[in-house]
């Protein structure tokens, strides 16, 4: 090809991408034509501009000029005044010295954000009250503004602050939110649609309870049983996706599981399930939430689709439970352990799925034609079973389209790799 710019333009946006922000400033000076594409709209909306600094100095101005052109942007406000040599001043004395001088980080990020109107994305990694100072007061001007990413990183030089702070705008439909911080705070955005929260504080029972009735996708790290427990008393009417995390020791999850009353519980279990009647996804990666959910979404789970477990510890019978939803169409069980004495599970009768991954587990599955309708299949095998497999998979699946195969090789003691092969069948 003599030239490069004979492409689509969906292509050379897409190469365009994976360059860093300091290689794009160069190439925009390479011809009108390629200042126009890093310039344009598509493009734009497509790549996310990272920056990291202190922001203790203003950007440079061809910097100022780059991230204006960009409706999507990650803002990473590290300090690299955290050294030791500060360890003899007092907390006070720094808090107390940092906003006496103009213009101060928090400035020079408003400077940076709000001096345009545009901006459809932004995430921002500071403290609690850096981003307080940043965001309470201009927020609502971002008036095209879709998603928000909030990341709360500790910062001992965070000024103190007890009032409540209410995060607040009209137009906003995602929210993402890391909450390390003890500090009061509320959210109130009437048309928020998808929430992803990490959040190790009681206000994220409260987040979650205010806008339950308008969320279609909700991720969810929790940090203990009861917040969970909390989350379950509520409604989810129009809910289409829901990933559930729990950071507890395994062996915690599974202690509360088994002594948890099911005469009480039971009856939450399936008002829950049932408040979702909109539900096509579901991903557990916590052993307390399945054991709890499992037999009510035998009762009521059939409108699912996909369903994803991750890093659980079952039996087998557990796994074969998933042959009771008739719509799932998408299974994706990865780094599943079961009892030594049922590695071999049972074979799988889903004539009506057509995608399988089944990742890093420590158990076995055949291939019969109770997966004959099966399409692309993700697998994990030893080498020591490769041959077995894909005899099974080359024999009895069909109608199979894509096959990708994780190869485990042992190399040497205590080294191990995985070879990645993707076949498609034709």
């Amino acid at each position: 090809m003599d030239n490069i710019n004979v492409l689509p333009l969906e292509i050379l946006e897409r190469i365009l991408s994976y360059l860093n922000f300091s290689d794009r400033k160069t190439v925009r000076l390479v011809c009108s034509y390629w200042r126009q594409v890093l310039h344009g709209v598509q493009f734009q909306r497509r790549c996310r501009i990272s920056i990291c600094r202190t922001f203790n100095r203003e950007l440079p101005d061809m910097e100022m000029r780059v991230t204006q052109s960009y409706r999507n942007i990650s803002l990473n406000q590290w300090s690299d005044s955290d050294d030791e040599d500060d360890e003899q001043c007092t907390n006070e004395d720094i808090t107390n010295l940092k906003y006496l001088f103009e213009p101060c980080p928090e400035n020079n990020i408003k400077k940076l954000l709000f001096q345009r109107f545009d901006l459809e994305a932004l995430a921002l990694y500071s403290s609690f009250g850096s981003s307080r100072e940043i965001l309470e007061k201009q927020l609502s001007s971002m008036t095209n503004l879709r998603e928000l990413e909030l990341t709360f990183c500790k910062n001992r030089y965070s000024l103190p602050d007890e009032s409540v702070w209410v995060i607040h705008h009209d137009k906003l439909e995602t929210l993402k939110i890391d909450v390390t911080s003890t500090k009061p705070f509320k959210v109130v955005l009437s048309r928020l649609k998808k929430l992803e929260l990490l959040a190790d504080c009681s206000y994220s029972i409260h987040i979650i309870q205010s806008h339950c009735w308008q969320l279609q996708d909700l991720k969810i790290y929790f940090q203990d049983p009861k917040t969970m427990d909390d989350m379950m008393s509520l409604s989810f009417p129009v809910l289409t996706n829901l990933e559930v995390y729990m950071f507890a020791d395994k062996d915690v999850q599974l202690r509360y599981a088994r002594i948890r009353n099911e005469f009480i519980d039971r009856e939450k279990e399936e008002n829950f399930i049932k408040s979702m009647p909109k539900l096509k996804s579901l991903l557990i990666e916590s052993n307390l939430m399945f054991y709890r959910i499992q037999m009510a979404l035998t009762k009521h789970g059939h409108q699912l689709e996909k369903l994803t477990l991750a890093s659980l510890v079952l039996d087998a019978a557990q796994l074969l439970w998933i042959e009771k939803l008739p719509k799932i169409k998408t299974v994706i069980l990865q780094y599943i352990a079961v009892p030594a004495s049922q590695a071999r599970l049972a074979k799988l009768h889903m004539p009506h799925l057509h995608h399988l991954a089944l990742l890093y587990n420590k158990s076995y599955i055949g291939f019969d034609n109770g997966l004959i309708g099966l399409k692309s299949l993700k697998l994990t095998v030893t080498c020591e079973r490769n041959q077995t497999i894909l005899h099974q998979i080359c024999n009895k699946l069909p109608n199979l389209e894509q096959l990708e195969l994780f190869f485990y090789c042992k190399l040497i003691t205590s080294i191990r790799a995985y070879v990645t092969i993707i076949f498609r069948i034709t």
